[in-house]
């Protein structure tokens, strides 16, 4: 009998895999005084999760600045072309003078 060998990609998940939920902006992770009591909520499906998440297509870094707050902190580069100068204002006054966001519509994802 001949026997079929499969190489999955990238290999297998491994059991000891850090689990995303801890370091996820959408994952809250409630732990009691004895090493088996804990609980993970999941915010953005709004479900409880009952198994260690190690590959989520939801996943946001909350370790990384997200767009909106890299958008707050952002310093946009003017030019004025009437007095001919050239300067950096803060996301903030750039909103006041243009009643708009940094990004376009388009390339926003919500």
């Amino acid at each position: 009998m001949m026997s079929t060998q499969f190489k999955i990609q990238g290999g297998t998940v491994s059991d000891n895999a850090p689990r995303l939920c801890d370091t996820c902006r959408y994952g809250v992770v409630r732990r009691g005084a004895a090493a088996t009591t804990e609980e993970v909520h999941c915010t953005g499906t709004g479900r409880r999760v009952y198994m260690p998440v190690v590959e989520c297509n939801a996943y946001s870094d909350r370790t990384k600045p997200s767009l909106r707050e890299m958008e707050e902190i952002a310093w946009v580069l003017q030019t004025d072309k009437k007095r001919q100068e050239i300067g950096f204002v803060s996301s903030a006054d750039w909103r006041r003078q243009h009643d708009e966001r940094l990004l376009p519509a388009h390339l926003r994802r919500s």
